[in-house]
């Protein structure tokens, strides 16, 4: 399981994985799955996540338009290989989709990793805001 939030940069495409998060890859595996996440951000699977992932995708495909759909989302997936220092190399299409710039917020979701640009993600925060106050009154 990957949590955390975690201040990161990119440079010349390039970024570290933080090392807690790297601490749950199943056997250190350095091959993962990058492709588009929801609210503009990137959204990174180890091996053993994407699969039940793919196939909930390929799922929910009913009609011909939904199977268009998966394949052109599909077109966006990456195996990728993170080195032994967690350094990946995040492809040019994905960058340009996420609009990351150089500061950017890396975070644990559960299943995923989630890499989304800084200003972005304060944004996304400070929307959220209300509904995270909200949320606490009903644990």
């Amino acid at each position: 399981m990957f949590i955390g939030q975690y201040n990161c940069k990119i440079k010349n495409e390039k970024l570290i994985i933080p090392k807690k998060l790297r601490n749950n890859l199943v056997n250190n595996d350095q091959y993962l799955i990058i492709t588009i996440g929801t609210n503009n951000c990137l959204s990174i699977f180890p091996k053993e996540n994407y699969q039940p992932f793919l196939k909930k995708l390929i799922a929910f495909a009913e009609t011909v338009e939904d199977k268009n759909f998966v394949n052109s989302f599909i077109d966006n997936f990456y195996f990728i290989k993170m080195n032994d220092q967690g350094v990946i190399k995040i492809p040019d299409k994905l960058i340009a989709y996420a609009s990351l710039k150089e500061d950017c917020v890396v975070l644990g979701i559960n299943d995923r990793i989630e890499i989304f640009d800084k200003q972005k993600w304060l944004d996304y925060q400070k929307m959220n805001d209300a509904k995270i106050q909200n949320l606490y009154k009903y644990l």
